[in-house]
C-alpha cells in the first residue's frame, strides 16, 4: 500500500510541477488522464503531503475548506500577516446556526491552538492564513 501511495504521490507531484517529460520517463502518460482524474490525484497527493511528519505548515487562500478532505484533522495554529477572518462551521457555512466559532487573525493576534475535526468547514476571508501543526504543550 505504501508503495502504491508513493507511486501516486510521484505521479501527482510530477503533474503539479508540470513536468510531463519526467512522467513519461517513468512510463506514465498524464496527458491521458481526464481533468477530474488529475484533480483526484492532486487531492490524494495533498493529503499524503499534509499527513507526513515532514510537512507541518501550509497556506490556505481565501475560500472554503473541508477538514478531512482539503487537509487532515488535527490541532493547529493559524497566523496571517494582515487581517483575516476564520470561521469554523459544523455544517453548511451559509447557515449561521452551524457557526461554531469565528476568529479575527492579524499579525499580532493569532489562533494559538485550535482542534479541527473531520467534516468541519473552515472559511477564510480577507487574507491568506498560514496553518501550522500545533507543537505547544497539551495539558
Amino acid at each position: 500500500m505504501k508503495k502504491f501511495a508513493r507511486s501516486i504521490a510521484v505521479i501527482v507531484l510530477v503533474a503539479l510541477l508540470g513536468s510531463f517529460a519526467f512522467a513519461e520517463s517513468l512510463g506514465v502518460d498524464l496527458t491521458a488522464l481526464s481533468f477530474e482524474e488529475l484533480l483526484t490525484l492532486r487531492q490524494e497527493i495533498d493529503q499524503l503531503l499534509l499527513a507526513s511528519d515532514a510537512y507541518s505548515e501550509f497556506t490556505l487562500a481565501q475560500g472554503t475548506f473541508t477538514v478531512g478532505t482539503d487537509f487532515p484533522e488535527g490541532t493547529y495554529t493559524m497566523t496571517s500577516p494582515v487581517l483575516a477572518a476564520v470561521g469554523i462551521f459544523n455544517g453548511d457555512p451559509h447557515d449561521d446556526a452551524n457557526l461554531e466559532v469565528m476568529f479575527t487573525v492579524t499579525k499580532k493576534e493569532n489562533i494559538e491552538k485550535i482542534e479541527l475535526k473531520d467534516g468541519q468547514i473552515v472559511t477564510i476571508s480577507g487574507s491568506n492564513v498560514t496553518v501550522a501543526t500545533y507543537t505547544g504543550l497539551d495539558y
